[in-house]
């Protein structure tokens, strides 16, 4: 076991999630029927037969993601094409969409980010500080800070999913390295350390 240790806090890394209280069904149905990765999401799975149990799984949801996330990527030229077709496609999956958001199983979606919770994944050459040793951002952010949407000195950590005993360690992070999202590329083995996040 990895000593627990506190960080700021930066990222959840999952695409699904937000803090916004709750609001009803009907609001949240439209909301995510018009946000790209999660109409992508949808698409996706309808597209491989997944049902809303097999969405309830949280290994699977957050693969579903990662891949929604890699086909609606911001650096290509056709990213504004795939996100109209991903909000369109999706409108006829209400039902689908429905029974994801109305089964209690996925109540972790919104749920407060669990900073008992967070791994920190780190490639073999990866030059990171170490995790006590993170500034707490202050003054003016710099202007690629804006491009890059993070700190210029940052740790970005990802909750750990509860998984069956005797299962290996997931997150949302396992999945976007299996599906090659983002532009982080580590060289293997990966170190998983796992962090409490400070107030």
């Amino acid at each position: 076991m990895n000593p627990t240790t506190h960080v700021v806090p930066m990222s959840d890394w999952s695409p699904l999630r937000h803090d916004a209280p709750m609001p009803g069904m009907e609001h949240r149905l439209e909301d995510f029927l018009r946000a790209p990765v999660a109409a992508a999401f949808f698409v996706l799975a309808q597209r491989n037969d997944l049902s809303a149990d097999d969405l309830a799984d949280p290994a699977t949801a957050c693969t579903a993601a990662s891949t929604a996330l890699r086909e609606l990527n911001p650096w290509s030229g056709t990213a504004p094409t795939a996100r109209t077709a991903a909000v369109d496609a999706a409108q006829c999956l209400r039902p689908l969409v429905r029974s994801v958001l109305a089964d209690a199983r996925n109540a972790w979606w919104q749920a407060p980010l669990r900073r008992e919770a967070q791994l920190l994944l780190t490639g073999h050459e990866d030059h990171q500080p170490a995790p006590e040793a993170v500034p707490v951002p202050t003054g003016a952010i710099a202007a690629w800070e804006t491009y890059a949407q993070k700190p210029l000195r940052s740790l970005i950590t990802s909750s750990e999913l509860s998984v069956p005993p005797g299962e290996p360690i997931r997150s949302s992070a396992h999945a976007e390295l299996a599906c090659g999202a983002g532009d982080w590329h580590p060289h293997y083995p990966v170190r998983q350390q796992r962090l409490h996040i400070g107030e």
